[in-house]
């Protein structure tokens, strides 16, 4: 399983509308966790930035998906 890092996951080169808009909704629900993350660990600046590069990561997922 793909732990993050600078690269995200290759994706299938199709969707249809509706696997897009789950797959994006899916990916924004993880982002709000990682957001979660960041404020309940406000005080731990390795841990938010660490929830950052997630979530930076995350949004590179929806910006491919929305291309395909």
């Amino acid at each position: 399983m793909w732990q993050g890092g600078s690269t995200p996951p290759s994706l299938p080169m199709k969707f249809n509308k509706e696997e897009k808009e789950i797959l994006i909704n899916a990916v924004k629900h993880v982002i709000e966790s990682h957001e979660v993350v960041k404020v309940d660990f406000a005080h731990n600046e390795r841990i938010c930035n660490r929830a950052n590069e997630k979530i930076n990561n995350l949004v590179k997922i929806i910006e491919k998906i929305d291309k395909l």
